[in-house]
C-alpha cells in the first residue's frame, strides 16, 4: 500500500513539473520566441547530448565496477551497466534521489553478491561522489564568483549547497569510523520497525552489517590508492552530465564567452537541486537553472524550451531508458517489498 502510494506521489509531481515547465515557458517567452528557437535546434548538438549521457551512465558503471574489484568480485560490464541504470531510474522517481541506492544493492543480490557487501561499495560510492562533487564544486564556485556569485541571491544557494553535501558526508562517513555506535544505532532502528518477531530481523540484520564492516577493512588493508580509479570515473561522470546544458544551449545558437563557466553552472545547479525533497528535484532543478544560466548564454530566443530540453536529457531520459532495464527486476522488487511488509 504504502509503495503505491509513493508512486502515486511520484508520478503527480513529475506531472506538476512537466506542466509547469512547459506553461512557464508559454507564459514568460510566448509561443512567438519558442517556435523561433525550435526552428534554430541543430540535430547533431541534440544527439552530442544524448550520448554524454550514455557516457554519464557508463563511467558510472565503470566507478562501481572498480570498487567491487577491488574486493574481488568484479561484475561483468554489462550487468554494472544494468546495476547503474536501475540506480537512475529509481532516483529519478524517489525524493532527493534515495531510492536507487537501495534498489541497486537488491539488483547485485540477483548476480550473487551479499547484501552487506554491496553496501558496503555502495555506501563508499556515495563518499567518493559526495567528495569528488565538493571538490570540484568548490572550484566551480571560485572560478565562476565574477559571473555567477556576486547575486546575494545565487552565492546563497551556492554556500547552502556546499554546507547541506558536507553535513551528508559526515553523516554517511561517520557509519564507517563510528562503527560499534552506527551498530547499536541501527539496530535499535530495525527493532522499533520491526515489532513482531524483531529477534529473527536483528539477527539477519546484524549478519549483513558484519559483512558491511568486514568489506571496508578489506578496502583498508588493500589500500585506500585502489580508491582513486573511481574518483577518477566519478569526476568524468558528473562531467558528461554538467556538459549536457551547455551543449543544449548550443543546439539552439546561444553563444557564451567561456564553455568551462557552463559545466561549472551545471555542477553548482547540481549541488543546489540536490537536496529538494522532490522526485528530480522538480521545480527547484529548474529555478536553480534559469536563475544560474540565464546571464551566461545571449542570442537565446526562448530560455524555457531550454530547460525543457536539459529536463529531458537528464532527467526524464534516465526515467525512460531506466525503465527499460528495470521491466522484470521491479517485480522481483514488489515480491521483497511485499514480503517485508
Amino acid at each position: 500500500m504504502k509503495n503505491k502510494k509513493t508512486k502515486i506521489f511520484s508520478l503527480v509531481v513529475i506531472a506538476i513539473s512537466i506542466v509547469a515547465v512547459i506553461l512557464s515557458a508559454y507564459f514568460i517567452d510566448g509561443p512567438e520566441k519558442i517556435l523561433q528557437t525550435v526552428r534554430q535546434a541543430k540535430a547533431p548538438y541534440l544527439l552530442l547530448a544524448a550520448f554524454l549521457m550514455f557516457l554519464f551512465w557508463f563511467f558510472g558503471s565503470l566507478s562501481l565496477n572498480s570498487l567491487l574489484k577491488v574486493l574481488g568480485a568484479g561484475l561483468r560490464p554489462i550487468d554494472a551497466f544494468k546495476v547503474t541504470m536501475t540506480g537512475a531510474f529509481f532516483n529519478a522517481i524517489t525524493p532527493s534521489s534515495t531510492g536507487g541506492q537501495p534498489m541497486q544493492v537488491l539488483r547485485m543480490k540477483d548476480y550473487g553478491l551479499a547484501p552487506g557487501l554491496s553496501s558496503s561499495v555502495i555506501i563508499l560510492l556515495i563518499i567518493i561522489n559526495n567528495l569528488v562533487t565538493l571538490i570540484l564544486a568548490i572550484f566551480s564556485m571560485i572560478f565562476s564568483y565574477k559571473n555567477l556569485g556576486e547575486k546575494l541571491f545565487s552565492s546563497v544557494l551556492m554556500l547552502a549547497g556546499v554546507f547541506l553535501s558536507l553535513i551528508v558526508t559526515f553523516v554517511i562517513t561517520s557509519v564507517i569510523i563510528f562503527p560499534n555506535k552506527s551498530k547499536k544505532f541501527m539496530v535499535k532502528v530495525v527493532r522499533f520497525f520491526n515489532k513482531k518477531n524483531p529477534d529473527e530481523k536483528i539477527k539477519k540484520f546484524e549478519k549483513q552489517i558484519d559483512s558491511f564492516y568486514d568489506s571496508f577493512r578489506v578496502f583498508k588493508c588493500e589500500g585506500l590508492y585502489k580508491l582513486l580509479p573511481c574518483a577518477f570515473f566519478v569526476a568524468l561522470q558528473n562531467i558528461s552530465l554538467w556538459t549536457v546544458p551547455h551543449v543544449v544551449f548550443s543546439a539552439f545558437g546561444a553563444v557564451t564567452t567561456n564553455a568551462v563557466l557552463s559545466v561549472c553552472a551545471a555542477c553548482l545547479v547540481a549541488l543546489i537541486s540536490g537536496f529538494v525533497p522532490l522526485p528530480g528535484a522538480a521545480l527547484g532543478a529548474e529555478g536553480a537553472f534559469v536563475s544560474i544560466f540565464k546571464p551566461l548564454y545571449t542570442n537565446i530566443s526562448s530560455v524555457g524550451i531550454v530547460v525543457i530540453l536539459w529536463r529531458l536529457f537528464t532527467f526524464y531520459m534516465p526515467i525512460i531508458v531506466g525503465a527499460f532495464f528495470c521491466i522484470n527486476f521491479k517485480k522481483e522488487v514488489e515480491k521483497e517489498v511485499e514480503k517485508n511488509e
